[in-house]
């Protein structure tokens, strides 16, 4: 149903302006992977192509798929949030059975989230939940979160910084305290900005005394200024330490720059084997052209390309020791389709017009021999008397050349305009 109500949206959409078709057009595909996906198990991969698909044309129902695929990855308070706009956004065009079940859904997904709150401290504390820094007034405020393991960074500029691990049950209410201040005032800390560009996913980044990330990172890191170094490590790559030095005000880029160890030690390799239509389709894993061969163990970014096609790009996880098959049908782009039909419309015309070349030709070879036979009759009937001359037997052997000639270019017109026809796109 789901579907065909994005469908019925991009059907409406043709009588807007082009770039709205463009993107309808892109929502479509991009839901259709996401189906696909998620009918596969990779809901994390299926998640993004909604979440793209919502981006490019929003549409209420797309928030149903997007609220279910967070839930089911684990992640309530982001699925109650997506099912609470598909309610809101959805309206009356929602039914009441539809409208009862999401309800339910919702409570379900409240029983899986617990509260955390943050206290004492004070503004020169900054503290970090889950890798992303709280503002000052999330403190003090009841925090929703999934039930399990969450990471806290307390850092108040004067030592390095202290993590802890929390455990948070379904349902409960948790009050955290900041360690205590430095009893001498900080000195003046400034900050600067790290984004991390890594092709390849689930890389453990560790800036040496910040703390640690896993790749990708979407968003720049906040760091003190000054030299940093950073540590790459994942099983199946080699480990490197990177300096860069962060500047106030700035962002510093560093790239992972990751390349798998080859070869790829065997108790960690796997590999894929992918089927695709176009079967001449460029594959790229973690942002690399892929000829074939081991991977390491692990999740990869898979992207599928083609001139005349929509992209395909998914989050893939392979085994160590075992092969993963994988079909992937590029769909067609809205021009490349209106290309071919263009093509095809010129090749059947043109089959056509030499159709009836062909047809012309044999007509004309079947009258002209219908022609020269009456007067080969006649050129019987004078040798028999004696009259024939030998420019007779001439003349009726070039009308036979003519009536065979004609024949073959009907034959040779009718041979080409068939081709045309049946092999165009």
């Amino acid at each position: 149903m789901l579907l065909s109500v994005l469908l019925l949206a991009a059907t409406t959409a043709r009588a807007e302006a082009p770039a709205a078709e463009d993107n309808t057009a892109k929502a479509r595909a991009l839901f259709q992977n996401g189906l696909a996906l998620a009918q596969q198990g990779e809901l994390a991969a299926a998640l993004r192509e909604f979440e793209a698909a919502y981006a490019a044309r929003p549409h209420y129902s797309v928030l149903y798929n997007i609220a279910q695929a967070r839930a089911a990855l684990g992640r309530p308070v982001e699925a109650i949030a997506a099912f609470q706009s598909y309610l809101a956004d959805g309206g009356k065009h929602i039914s009441e059975a539809r409208r009862e079940e999401v309800e339910a859904l919702i409570a379900t997904n409240r029983r899986r989230i617990g509260q955390l709150r943050i206290s004492g401290g004070n503004a020169a504390t900054r503290v970090w939940l889950d890798g992303r820094e709280l503002s000052e007034s999330a403190r003090g405020q009841a925090i929703s979160l999934a039930q399990g393991e969450h990471s806290l960074v307390f850092w108040d500029g004067s030592a390095p910084p202290e993590s802890r691990t929390l455990l948070l049950q379904a349902e409960d209410a948790v009050e955290v305290s900041m360690p205590e201040q430095a009893t001498i005032p900080p000195p003046q800390q400034t900050f600067a900005h790290l984004a991390i560009s890594c092709g390849v996913p689930d890389v453990d980044v560790d800036v040496v005394g910040i703390g640690q990330i896993k790749t990708p990172q979407t968003q720049p890191w906040v760091v003190p200024t000054g030299d940093l170094s950073v540590r790459f490590s994942r099983p199946g790559y080699p480990a490197r330490t990177l300096s860069v030095r962060a500047t106030e005000g700035s962002v510093a880029q560093l790239d992972c720059n990751e390349r798998p160890l080859s070869p790829v030690p065997p108790q960690l390799a796997a590999r894929l084997n992918l089927v695709l239509k176009p079967a001449d389709a460029d594959v790229f894993v973690d942002g690399q052209p892929y000829l074939g061969g081991a991977l390491p163990a692990g999740q990869h970014q898979l992207s599928v390309e083609h001139d005349g096609f929509v992209s395909v790009a998914r989050r893939i996880s392979v085994e160590a020791g075992k092969t993963r098959l994988l079909q992937i049908s590029l769909t067609q782009t809205r021009h490349e389709r209106e290309r071919l039909r263009r093509e095809q419309t010129q090749s059947h015309t043109a089959a056509l017009v030499l159709g009836g070349l062909a047809l012309g030709a044999l007509g004309a070879s079947a009258g002209v021999y219908a022609w020269n036979s009456g007067r080969y009759d006649d050129f019987q009937a004078k040798r028999a008397s004696g009259k024939a001359s030998p420019d007779d037997a001439a003349r009726i052997q070039r009308g036979d050349d003519a009536a065979l000639s004609l024949l073959v270019v009907g034959g040779v017109l009718g041979v080409s305009g068939a081709w045309l026809y049946f092999s165009a796109p």
